[in-house]
């Protein structure tokens, strides 16, 4: 074996040492990762444990939120619905009208569901449902964040039956601090042999508040017929010019659009006109600008047709937004600017939208002259007259 004259034998001996500590180390160090893995897993199947063991916490039952949920149910769903609501709650508030607040939450979805009949009741005068549907719906609306009960901490049963409940109080309402009028007594003299006057403040009878009812329905019935009015008789008057030039009823009466693809087969002289036009791509009004109707008669007759069709139209779509105003009251709809001001956005939407034809020369234009202002305010204006009046007397009778 060679020498290494280098080598210091001390130091070959600390070389060694260090090694063997390294390995010592690594040792450890491997050891100390597998206990750590065992640890964790340990503290893991501890954290399931401590889990298992927590119960879950109760559903507290929200008498608001579960009585507002009948607003989206109707038919046999509905009617489930309310009687698990009932059994739930019942029980447990003997002073509240449950099946009354039930009835005033879900009567917007009934209302809405027969309104179209409604209103075919209301265009035929049979004013009677409507004063019972309608009419009970402007008069005195349904404030559920008022009328329906605050209910604080209930305890239920396994079963999820609610036992006890407590009712929060309604908040006070604070008066304004307004200085009230003093009224001038003026001292009655009493004439002899005479009755003496007698005290205004009596009960005003069921019969009053149902002909204050029927009042309104007539009214509101009658403002609504004149626009209906107007409709049949341009609906007629188009009738009876699509049937000129060998037109039948059904086929000319059916087709009424200005593009004229619904006069296919069409023989009235409108209809014929309006078909060679779709041939061309173009529409009826176009057609007729173009001077590409050859018959005077023929000509007459489409001039008059887009013209009164166009009137027709314009009734059409009055009827239309009335109908709409009749639906956001039925529906109790969120309107921020209230019922006068959704009525004046509508209008505002008719000027823009309302195409009128009118001759200008030998020509025929489509203008957008405006002026429906009043058509629907108008019609509001009923409706609030009489929800004054209907609150004045129910106020009255109290």
């Amino acid at each position: 074996m060679a020498i290494n004259c280098s080598s210091n034998a001390l130091l070959d001996t600390l070389n060694a040492k260090k090694e063997a500590l390294n390995a010592k180390v690594a040792e450890l160090s491997s050891l100390g990762a597998a206990a750590m893995a065992d640890l964790q897993a340990k503290a893991d199947e501890m954290k399931d444990a401590l889990l298992a063991a927590v119960p879950e916490p109760p559903v507290i039952p929200n008498f608001k939120k579960e009585l507002e949920e009948l607003r989206d149910k109707v038919g046999e769903d509905l009617a489930r619905a309310k009687a698990a609501f009932k059994e739930r709650w019942g029980d447990s508030l003997p002073d509240v009208d449950i099946d009354g607040l039930m009835d005033k939450v879900s009567g917007a979805v009934s209302l809405v569901q027969n309104f179209e009949e409604d209103l075919n009741d209301f265009v035929t005068g049979a004013v009677s449902n409507i004063a019972g549907a309608a009419g009970d719906a402007l008069a005195e609306p349904f404030d559920f964040c008022k009328d329906v009960p605050n209910i604080e901490a209930p305890e239920v049963s396994p079963e999820g039956k609610v036992e006890k409940v407590k009712v929060k109080a309604a908040e006070p309402t604070v008066a304004a601090d307004i200085p009230k009028k003093v009224e001038e007594v003026v001292p009655t003299v009493i004439e002899k042999e005479k009755e003496p006057s007698v005290s205004p403040k009596v009960d005003t009878s069921a019969q009053d508040l149902q002909r204050a009812r029927e009042l309104r329905a007539q009214e509101l019935n009658h403002y609504r017929n004149k626009y209906s009015e107007l409709l049949r008789e341009k609906g007629f008057e188009v009738q009876r010019i699509l049937r000129q030039g060998g037109g039948s009823n059904d086929t000319e009466f059916a087709a009424r659009d200005n593009d004229a693809t619904s006069f296919k087969n069409s023989r009235g002289s409108v209809g014929k006109e309006a078909t060679k036009a779709a041939a061309k791509g173009i529409s009826l009004i176009d057609w007729y600008n173009a001077g590409k109707i050859r018959k005077k008669m023929a000509k007459g007759l489409v001039k008059k047709y887009l013209i009164a069709h166009s009137e027709e139209l314009k009734y059409d779509k009055y009827n239309d937004q009335i109908m709409a105003i009749n639906h956001a009251v039925a529906y109790g709809a969120y309107m921020p600017n209230g019922l006068e001001g959704e009525a004046k956005e509508r209008e505002a939407f008719m000027n823009k939208k309302i195409v009128i034809v009118k001759e200008e020369g030998d020509a025929l234009v489509e203008t957008t002259p405006g002026g429906h202002d009043g058509v629907l305010t108008g019609y509001v204006a009923v409706i609030e007259k009489h929800k004054q009046i209907m609150a004045d007397l129910q106020a009255y009778k109290a």
